[in-house]
């Protein structure tokens, strides 16, 4: 279905000769619908890792801290991702339909999307059955979009959090050991407790690298695209002066920015909550004995690496990338500021 409209519009604006300003809605829903058939194409051309990818979050991940002190659990983090993915769909639907709607509202009925149609779509029936099928594919690209954006944003929070349940486990594992020091040597419990939690890091790091590995191009492709779009449609809008296209395309900015912003914040989410190296700090590891001390010293060395996600093996996903991307749209729309 994506395909086939795809097609339809680009054999459109092939034979069609129009202004690339005037018709910036054109381009912007080509746009959509290519990227979304070039997302689909990423996650089957990677569908083995991502099922591995799936498997190990299933196998891996803890409900709760296990320290006997600090209670952390993962009740919080799955709510909200699974509320902000449901409410990212449905904005990203009420987006695609707005300038549907809009036009309805203005009188002008016209095909939502306009495409080259093998048949004469301007007589009736057919061009209702062409407008409601055009419809029917503005809303499932909707749905489409809203989900394939939220994978990436909803494992690297439930991910930070695993980092977060795992730093609570290091900073209170001398604690953890005196609670049950009752039944078992205290040195053996805590040299246990460490390496089990030690194990859990290098798992949650295993992670991060297959999604950077796996979202990598495709974290690229949708922060271009985004870019792109914002300068395209602010430059379309500004130069044509259509006051009848300012709330599509509007929408258009609005919502592309907060992608960025949503992609580039789940990225400092994730570095920000994988910096657990001031909670090992926190724990008396030098009331425990020598052995303990050293592995205790490697695992605060091993932690001051940082935990990130790149777009395309090139920039870091972090509060500060968003900064610098707005810097450059601006440098592009006013190059003399």
């Amino acid at each position: 279905m994506v395909y086939k409209v795809d097609t339809d519009c680009v054999v459109y604006v092939y034979i069609t000769p129009f202004n690339l300003i005037d018709e910036a809605m054109i381009i912007m829903n080509i746009a959509f619908y290519w990227s979304l058939f070039i997302h689909f194409f990423l996650f089957s051309y990677n569908s083995n890792k991502l099922v591995s990818l799936v498997e190990d979050i299933n196998s891996k991940f803890v409900f709760k801290s296990d320290n006997k002190t600090e209670l952390l659990t993962m009740e919080d983090p799955v709510k909200f991702t699974d509320r902000m993915a449901f409410i990212w769909t449905i904005n990203i639907i009420i987006a695609v339909l707005t300038p549907i709607l809009s036009t309805l509202a203005s009188g002008h009925i016209q095909m939502p999307l306009p495409a080259w149609f093998p048949y004469d779509y301007q007589k009736s029936p057919m061009f209702e059955i062409s407008y409601i099928w055009q419809f029917y594919c503005a809303v499932c690209l909707g749905i489409c979009y809203g989900v394939t954006d939220m994978i990436y944003p909803c494992i690297v929070i439930l991910v930070g959090q695993q980092f977060q349940i795992v730093g609570s486990n290091l900073k209170n594992g001398f604690y953890y050991a005196l609670l049950t020091w009752e039944t078992e040597e205290f040195s053996r419990i805590n040299t246990l407790y460490l390496s089990k939690n030690v194990k859990h890091h290098l798992d949650l790091l295993q992670i991060c690298e297959k999604v950077d590995d796996i979202l990598s191009v495709f974290l690229m492709v949708k922060c271009a695209g985004q870019m792109f779009n914002v300068v395209f449609i602010a430059f379309s809008l500004i130069t044509s002066g259509n006051s009848s296209a300012f709330f599509g395309l509007g929408t258009y900015i609005i919502t592309a920015s907060i992608m960025l912003l949503l992609y580039n914040y789940s990225g400092e989410i994730l570095t920000q909550k994988a910096d657990i190296l001031w909670d090992l700090y926190e724990t008396p590891w030098y009331l425990a004995d020598i052995k303990f001390q050293k592995s205790f010293l490697l695992l605060q060395m091993k932690l001051t690496q940082g935990v990130y996600t790149k777009a395309g093996h090139y920039f870091t996903l972090s509060a500060q990338t968003f900064i610098s991307n707005y810097r450059l749209i601006a440098l592009c729309l006013l190059p003399d500021t």
